[in-house]
């Protein structure tokens, strides 16, 4: 009987800690939007590259942005920073870039 209780008090605090509250939910929104951005720059590959597609094709990175202090200005600085990058050729296949 005991092991039933607290097998039935986990499942019920494992529930409640799976609800965000909404102004949590929002944090998390207007964080994506400002400090995360995608860049595309046209490729091409005309010397035969195995890690990219013949042709025309398009690099795009996922970059978010990062704070580090700095000690020269006394506060923190902000700078882009590439997290991960793909190319997608122009039928929409994805590859990963091969550097990655």
């Amino acid at each position: 009987m005991k092991v039933i209780i607290v097998s039935a008090l986990l499942l019920v605090s494992s529930a409640q800690a799976d609800q965000v509250p909404s102004t949590v939910l929002k944090v998390a929104k207007l964080l994506k939007t400002r400090d995360t951005r995608t860049v595309v720059s046209e490729v091409y590959n005309n010397d035969g590259n195995p890690c990219l597609p013949e042709g025309k094709s398009y690099n795009i990175e996922l970059q978010v942005k990062q704070g580090s202090f700095d000690p020269l200005q006394s506060k923190i600085v902000y700078n882009w920073e590439t997290v991960k990058t793909v190319n997608s050729d122009l039928t929409g296949k994805i590859m990963d870039v091969c550097a990655e």
